[in-house]
């Protein structure tokens, strides 16, 4: 009778036990689930937060698809060009790169494609009133920029010519109806010109404040001795043009509908370095004073391909193919410091245009300093070695 009675107990004792275990699972578990709902919806909440930066309202899905980066970050993809998935080029504040074309690019075939294929990395802009000033009621001017090691301060107050667009030039024979007609601009007037460089930054402001921001080429351009000229890796045919024909050139870098590229304004030139200090690539010192840490210049050695698909050594005054080394690389732009002189569409005064970034036969501070901010000028219609140009594009 006793061991039926310790029998009953031990069950009893058992079902307890186990129905208590039950309780505290489930009340873990519940705890779990809802720790875990928490973290879910946290996580929405960040993603939609960071949508929210970027209005896409405006976005003409007709135009544009929209890409979300490795961040979540939402870039406006022109119809016809691809996002690349290769490693290091998919993500905003490193340099978000596009390709013309629809077939993938990867880690795999990066190189091969960047050869091949038109490339531009998209600067995004958070404010308007760094690009430009209104005048006239409609009229835009464009803001120029100079740093020092302290920060960034109006450019107009350090030249003795103030840098001026969207504008033309009045001295000599610069833009006058001659020098427009043998430059190609057959039908422009001096007059009909400068509103024809207004119209276009308009529309390049109107297209940076809908999307929210511009793609700038990768590399210098290439091939500019053809009325097509090339935004790829490892091109040699950079330099020795003229203002007037890169500017009708480089309208044809791409016949995609969507986009319109040409020449960089200065403006722009200056709103992506100011990107490049806001993202911590490079650092104001790195941009007002010496630049030769990530650029090809003078006095400086580092390794590269050369057209042959050899790493070499340069030592010595010498100009290097686009994208030859990721040393000379910042977000995913190169050689935006050094190499060649890059044509802009900025005036110096009434006489010259400016170009910037300095060149290969220039030295790093203090001799003959040419940080990448730097301005100098040359008379449009004259040609010289070491100069070439920088494209940009803007969703029409």
């Amino acid at each position: 009778m006793r061991n039926k009675r310790l029998i009953v107990v031990i069950i009893v004792v058992s079902v307890i036990i186990t129905v208590i275990l039950g309780y505290v699972n489930i009340v873990k578990n519940n705890k779990n689930n809802n720790k875990a709902g928490i973290e879910i919806i946290t996580e929405k909440e960040e993603i939609k937060a960071i949508d929210e930066e970027v209005d896409t309202s405006k976005w003409d899905l007709n135009k544009v698809k929209i890409e979300y980066d490795t961040e979540n970050v939402p870039v406006p993809v022109p119809i016809g060009f691809t996002a690349s998935k290769a490693e290091g080029e998919h993500t905003v504040n490193t340099g978000f790169v596009i390709y013309e074309g629809t077939d993938a690019v990867t880690t795999a075939n990066a190189w091969e494609q960047s050869k091949a294929r038109n490339q531009f990395v998209w600067v995004p802009v958070e404010d308007m009133d760094r690009i430009y000033t209104t005048y006239d009621t409609y009229k835009k001017k464009g803001n120029a920029w100079k740093w020092t090691d302290a920060g960034r301060v109006d450019a107009y107050s350090s030249y003795m010519s103030s840098p001026r667009e969207p504008e033309v030039l009045t001295t000599r024979d610069a833009d006058d109806i001659g020098r427009l007609v043998v430059s190609d601009l057959t039908g422009y007037t001096r007059d009909r010109f400068y509103k024809n460089l207004q119209s276009e930054y308009i529309k390049t402001l109107e297209s940076i404040e809908k999307y929210g921001g511009f793609y700038i080429g990768r590399y210098e351009t290439g091939n500019i001795h053809t009325q097509v000229p090339v935004v790829r890796r490892m091109n040699t045919s950079l330099d020795e043009e003229s203002w007037y024909d890169l500017y009708l050139r480089m309208k044809n870098i791409s016949n995609n509908e969507n986009v319109q590229t040409s020449m960089i304004w200065g403006s722009l030139w200056d709103e992506t370095l100011q990107w490049l200090i806001d993202t911590s690539a490079k650092s104001q010192y790195e941009i007002a004073v010496d630049s030769t840490s990530w650029g090809n210049y003078e006095n400086v050695t580092f390794t590269y391909l050369n057209a042959s698909g050899t790493l070499v050594t340069k030592s010595s005054r010498m100009m290097i193919p686009t994208g030859s080394t990721e040393r000379n690389k910042a977000n995913n732009i190169y050689d935006l410091a050094g190499n060649a002189f890059e044509w802009t569409l900025e005036c110096e005064g009434y006489s010259g245009r400016y170009f910037r970034g300095g060149n290969y036969n220039w030295g790093s501070a203090p001799v003959r300093a040419a940080p990448v901010q730097m301005r100098a000028f040359y008379r449009g219609n004259l040609v010289f070695e070491g100069n070439s140009a920088r494209a940009y594009m803007y969703i029409k």
